[in-house]
């Protein structure tokens, strides 16, 4: 019987969910913990005490440690209960198996793009590819998903085959991009609307409408690559949807003017007062030290010729 302590960690799972397998992939420079589902796939993330999403972190004890448990009640014959100071939740988002499938069909030398493939080639490829060794069952309904969702199907002699489309794949990830950017947009109360302001240098400056649309769709353009996608395939994917921010960029090359300017009037301000300075020392320390006012000197009078000398003579 396993006794909870520590090290425990704690799955916050759906209750729909019976039954699921934990699996590790590797694909591209990204590494995922899956859990999968007979209807879903969902990635494992762990829940730190602060994050940088977070209006207000968890409170902390002195020694930065998060101030939290989780009681677990135990069950009849099965196991026992515990309170868990520190627990180490793992809770479970959706993934789209679709993003490292993309991933490997853009960058895989091996695989020929230009060629069809039958579906068992396309799926052992792929499973070899993110380094899989479960049974192949578990996520073969998915891989045969992926194919759907992102090749062309050509048949011949009776035999299926399956080709990948670059507009397709395209397409598809623009339309998960898309979905976040309105999402954004309709919910302007939403923290991450913060970070999207937080890239205009200037955040006292009213943003024309286009310009923050643009950035808006820009964040998720960089959310979703950097968070599921390779960004190798990054500059076609712009290229081939026709991407472009051009009243943004001259937007923040405006604002990135306006900031040099006022460096550079801050400098010449800084350097007129150093040059005033030492005069206004020098004249101070003049102040400091008066001219010393000369004496006057008197030149002598003889006995008997001054003005009063008459009233007092002997008659």
């Amino acid at each position: 019987m396993h006794t909870p302590n520590e090290t425990t960690k704690v799955l916050v799972i759906p209750k729909c969910i019976n039954r699921l397998e934990v699996v590790n992939i590797k694909y591209g420079e990204l590494s995922k913990s899956l859990a999968v589902t007979e209807e879903h796939i969902y990635e494992l993330r762990e829940l730190g005490p602060v994050s940088e999403f977070d209006n207000k972190g968890w409170p902390q004890l002195p020694g930065g440690e998060a101030l939290r448990s989780i009681i677990l009640e135990p069950i009849p014959n099965k196991s026992m209960g515990a309170v868990l100071s520190d627990p180490n939740f793992i809770a479970l988002a959706k993934f789209d198996m679709v993003f490292p499938f993309i991933t490997w069909v853009t960058s895989d030398p091996n695989f020929n793009l230009s060629r069809a493939h039958t579906s068992e080639d396309i799926t052992e490829g792929f499973l070899s590819s993110i380094e899989y060794t479960q049974p192949l069952q578990l996520l073969e309904l998915y891989v045969l998903d992926c194919i759907d969702r992102t090749c062309e199907s050509v048949e011949e002699h009776g035999e299926q085959f399956f080709k990948a489309s670059q507009t397709k794949m395209h397409h598809l990830i623009a339309e998960k991009i898309f979905r976040m950017r309105d999402v954004l947009l309709e919910n302007p109360s939403y923290i991450l609307i913060n970070k999207v302001k937080g890239n205009f240098l200037d955040t006292h400056v009213e943003v024309p409408k286009i310009v923050f649309e643009q950035q808006v769709l820009k964040f998720c353009t960089d959310f979703v690559f950097g968070t599921y996608l390779d960004e190798t395939i990054r500059e076609e994917h712009d290229k081939h949807m026709g991407q472009e921010y051009s009243e943004l960029q001259s937007f923040l090359k405006s604002q990135e003017e306006r900031q040099q300017s006022a460096t550079i009037a801050e400098l010449n301000l800084s350097s007129i007062h150093v040059k005033a300075k030492p005069e206004s020392a020098d004249r101070q320390k003049n102040n400091m030290n008066p001219v010393k006012a000369t004496k006057k000197r008197s030149s002598k009078i003889a006995v008997g010729k001054g003005a009063l000398d008459h009233f007092f003579k002997k008659k």
